[in-house]
C-alpha cells in the first residue's frame, strides 16, 4: 500500500530510514521558491548517503547538525489551507519537526564525498542542543 506523499510502498521507506538509523544529519540545503528543505544523512562505516526532501515546507525545527539520527515519519498529520494532506518528519531527541506537504528520499546523491563531523565536535554540538533546548517550547 503507498501512503501519499511517500516514495515507496510503506515496508520500503522504513526500511531505508532504519537503514541509516545512527548517522549523521545534517541541513543540506532549503530553497524558498517552492520550500524545499534536504537533510543529507552520512555515516562513517556505510558509503554513499540519504537525502530527506521535504517538499512545501511549513514549519522547521531543527538543527543545522546532529549525531545519531533517528529520523521517524507520520504520513498525513493534518491539512494546509488547499485540503492538501502534510506530513511530519521528527527526530525526538535532536528536536528535529519538519511539516511538509510532501517527503521523499533519494540515495546516492552527488557529491559522494563525506562532509562527517569528527567525533570529537559531539560535545560541542549536545552542548549547543542543550542550551536551545533549555530556551524553548
Amino acid at each position: 500500500m503507498r501512503k501519499r506523499g511517500s516514495p515507496y510502498p510503506q515496508t520500503d521507506w522504513r526500511d531505508v530510514l532504519a537503514k541509516w538509523r545512527g548517522s549523521q544529519a545534517r541541513l543540506w540545503s532549503y530553497g524558498i521558491s517552492h520550500r524545499i528543505l534536504t537533510i543529507r544523512l552520512e555515516s562513517e562505516n556505510r558509503e554513499g548517503n540519504l537525502h530527506i526532501e521535504t517538499n512545501d515546507t511549513h514549519v522547521i525545527q531543527m538543527p543545522t547538525v546532529w549525531f545519531n539520527a533517528n529520523i521517524e515519519i507520520y504520513w498525513d498529520v493534518a491539512y494546509d489551507c488547499f485540503k492538501d494532506p502534510m506530513s511530519l518528519l521528527i527526530d525526538k531527541k535532536a528536536g528535529v519537526r519538519i511539516l511538509a506537504t510532501g517527503i521523499c528520499f533519494r540515495e546516492n546523491v552527488k557529491p559522494l564525498m563525506k562532509v562527517i563531523y569528527p567525533k570529537d565536535h559531539a560535545p560541542v554540538l549536545d552542548h549547543y542542543m542543550k542550551v536551545w533546548t533549555e530556551y524553548t517550547v
